[in-house]
């Protein structure tokens, strides 16, 4: 009977479409609830229903804070079949909870989801049970709501970390943006948020060796802050400001009028990147000096014969 009256239902939802429906077996491209066309036919998805079963349940759960439910409410709204559920997830759901990074900004863990992720299988939305997933804790998000649901938003906006969901930590107040797709916890940087190929955050990077620029001279600050912002890579050599005590058994080798050319030994080394360690200095370099006579006087030559270097 309840097959009959949902025919019925389709036949007055779409009787000016009836010969179309009948064609192209229209029948199997409604949805069983509503009786109209599914938003997405091939996953048989109906968006119309699927948002109100999620309205519906809003009653069901909530952070505790309006500004997280209105957003997490105002996201489940725009879901799409392919998406998982962006839902508000309490802290215990998750086990074998192990930190993997941390700074001054956040901590990165892998853990183990008990229930798992929403996620739709043509028929209904069934859990991912005890899924591997990245919980990324933002400190003191709780006080900074604004900026950590804009965080939220910017993870979101990269699919590869297929964010579906918050939670927060029981004792400390943190916020935790939830990944579902644990392979990626370390592609980006828990600083700034930029994506990076390797474990190499070029913004980040650049400013943190930008705080050390002192040579005493304007120019020359800026000439080695534009070589600095050259780098695009974290194999590429550092260009830096160095003191002059940092050079040890320094020898002469050849002098014209215009320079002399020294060997010495660098006892800090030049800046290497270690993926583990971040910067790290190759000590006790053999380098070679090379002194441009009157270049104090000369700043501006100087530096074009460093440009041609």
């Amino acid at each position: 009977m309840g097959d009959l009256f949902r025919q019925i239902k389709y036949f007055i939802f779409y009787f000016a479409n009836i010969e179309f429906i009948i064609d192209n077996e229209g029948f199997e491209k409604c949805c069983a609830e509503c009786g109209t066309i599914y938003t997405n036919i091939q996953y048989k998805w109906c968006k119309p229903c699927q948002t109100n079963h999620l309205k519906n349940n809003f009653v069901n759960w909530t952070s505790g804070d309006k500004t997280i439910d209105h957003f997490i409410q105002e996201t489940q709204l725009k879901i799409d079949p392919t998406d998982l559920v962006f839902e508000w997830i309490p802290y215990d759901q998750f086990n074998d909870v192990e930190k993997i990074g941390e700074d001054n900004f956040a901590a990165v863990y892998l853990a183990k989801w008990e229930d798992g992720p929403l996620i739709w299988n043509s028929v209904k939305y069934t859990r991912d049970s005890s899924k591997a997933i990245t919980l990324i804790r933002i400190y003191n998000s709780q006080i900074m709501v604004d900026d950590f649901l804009n965080k939220v938003k910017k993870y979101r906006s990269h699919n590869k970390f297929e964010i579906c969901g918050i939670t927060q930590k029981p004792h400390t107040k943190d916020y935790v943006i939830i990944s579902s797709n644990y392979k990626y916890s370390n592609v980006h940087c828990l600083k700034c948020d930029e994506i990076y190929k390797v474990k190499w955050c070029k913004p980040c990077q650049i400013k943190l060796l930008n705080d050390y620029i002192n040579s005493g001279n304007k120019k020359i600050d800026n000439h080695i802050q534009e070589m600095q912002l050259k780098i695009n890579l974290p194999t590429d050599l550092v260009f830096e400001w160095i003191p002059y005590v940092q050079f040890n058994i320094v020898k002469k080798e050849r002098e014209d009028n215009f320079a002399s050319v020294y060997s010495a030994k660098w006892e800090d080394g030049p800046l290497i990147w270690n993926p583990i360690k971040y910067y790290t200095r190759d000590s006790n370099k053999i380098i070679t000096l090379i002194h441009i006579n009157n270049s104090p006087i000369m700043i501006d030559d100087f530096l074009n014969k460093v440009l041609n270097f």
